[in-house]
């Protein structure tokens, strides 16, 4: 009596186990391949779907950052307009330095 064990390393079989699989069940070869093509296409679709997501996250969070400084900027200049008017220059001055 003999046994012989056979491995595989990835995600299809190789050629002459499917080709076995094949003897055994007509058409399983086939349906492995299909259910592998249908993996990758998920797989791939998954992908483009979280790099919209994380795109969309950069480019709002790069547009948060130009409205928060420029609001800032424009509140620095108001306050240091202000302060000069009321004749406050070096308090100005210091306002708009920083």
């Amino acid at each position: 009596m003999t046994a012989t064990l056979e491995e595989f390393s990835g995600v299809i079989p190789p050629p002459i186990m499917l080709k076995q699989y094949d003897e055994i069940e007509p058409g399983i070869a086939k349906k492995v391949l299909l259910l592998y093509e249908e993996q990758v296409r998920h797989r791939i679709q998954s992908e483009k779907k979280v790099i919209e997501y994380l795109n969309r996250q950069i480019t709002r969070s790069q547009w948060f950052a130009f409205i928060a400084t420029s609001g800032l900027i424009i509140a620095g200049v108001i306050v240091a307009i202000l302060l000069t008017r009321n004749g406050e220059q070096y308090s100005a001055l210091a306002v708009y330095l920083v």
